[in-house]
């Protein structure tokens, strides 16, 4: 396979997990640079503030290279135009998050036909996180470390 050009990796990322990272790590191999881009949605309660997610993921990324963590407040489609990539990476832990990706990428392509989408699964060991499931053992004080990426402790963002 060609590696791409950009790649972008796009969620609230709150916070972002083993799993995101797992999916980071993968995507990072396959272009130049890959942009991990935390959405900003103002109606949801975000359990890390936006530039501690970004720290935290930084942090976890550190030894990629190729990996910019930014965040936005517009469309997908609009941040990819405006970075010039043609190529969105997404995670699947299921079939109910590959129902909700092809109705996100069926609107994302009525509004621009030249992103296209590259769906990774999780591997088995992890389809069991998600952010909400930290974020709940969070609120019960119970130890997320095995959920989280190398060298991160979600205590330290928050």
């Amino acid at each position: 396979m060609n590696r791409l050009d950009k790649i972008v990796f796009c969620g609230s990322f709150d916070p972002f997990t083993l799993g995101h990272y797992d999916i980071a790590c993968r995507a990072s191999s396959m272009c130049e640079t890959l942009y991990i881009a935390v959405g900003v949605n103002l109606a949801k309660q975000r359990l890390v503030e936006i530039n501690n997610s970004l720290n935290l993921i930084r942090k976890s990324m550190e030894s990629f290279s190729n990996i910019e963590v930014l965040s936005y407040d517009t469309t997908t489609v609009a941040l990819c135009q405006k970075l010039g990539a043609k190529t969105l990476v997404h995670g699947l832990r299921n079939a109910v998050d590959l129902d909700y990706e092809i109705q996100i990428e069926t609107i994302n392509r009525g509004l621009d036909i030249t992103i296209d989408n590259i769906y990774l699964t999780t591997p088995a060991a992890l389809r069991h996180i998600s952010s909400s499931a930290v974020r709940e053992m969070l609120r019960f004080n119970l130890d997320t470390k095995t959920l989280m990426p190398p060298k991160v402790d979600i205590l330290d963002f928050l």
